[in-house]
């Protein structure tokens, strides 16, 4: 008998390796963009743009670390085709509802500039923190099963929860459903989007 571990999705999580003064720089970056590309409250409402399209150096450096966590991930050095990202700056009680980004990507990330402070934190005590339910938490779902369906004993989570944290960084296949619950903060909370088209 030969046993199948069928449709695994690869995924990456980390705290990136920027500093508190990069994550700053970059969130007030992100924000300037977002003021000139919302046409609206939501987060769908917005011109078209890649802020990858004239980068910074900061966002030169957040380019360069994704493509270096594919690579990490993969185990093997990845042909990225292009890379695309915006800005997500969202206000309280907002949300990001159920979906993939398969039209825009292969491999897609998220990159938090708000959230939890993980400085002091040793890794177990961040990674119990980070994988904890509440508002604001970003998951990533079982694309081959409904949240309803029982599960077997053997069989893994329907989805994973992930706390934001400052600088938390979570690569994905671009298939995978995946949401953000909502936000009950103060002011604006901003990560950004990153997808990836990788060369067959």
């Amino acid at each position: 008998m030969k046993c199948l571990n069928l449709w695994p999705s690869l995924c990456a999580v980390e705290l990136a390796p920027f500093d508190a003064a990069y994550l700053g720089r970059l969130r007030e970056e992100m924000l300037n963009i977002h003021s000139k590309h919302s046409t609206g409250p939501q987060i769908w409402d917005r011109k078209k743009h890649n802020i990858f399209e004239d980068p910074s150096d900061d966002l030169l450096a957040l380019k360069s670390y994704a493509i270096n966590v594919l690579a990490r991930m993969t185990g093997y050095s990845v042909l990225v085709g292009s890379v695309e990202g915006r800005e997500l700056v969202r206000s309280a009680c907002q949300e990001i509802l159920p979906h993939t980004d398969r039209d825009e990507g292969d491999i897609t990330a998220q990159f938090f500039l708000d959230g939890n402070d993980p400085n002091g934190l040793d890794e177990d005590v961040f990674w119990s923190r980070c994988n904890e339910f509440g508002s604001n938490v970003f998951s990533l779902c079982d694309p081959s099963l409904h949240g309803s369906e029982r599960r077997l004993p053997w069989e893994g989570n329907y989805n994973v929860w992930l706390a934001p944290f400052k600088g938390l960084f979570v690569m994905y296949p671009s298939r995978l459903p995946h949401y953000q619950r909502p936000y009950e903060g103060a002011g604006k909370f901003v990560q950004v989007l990153i997808n990836m088209k990788v060369v067959p």
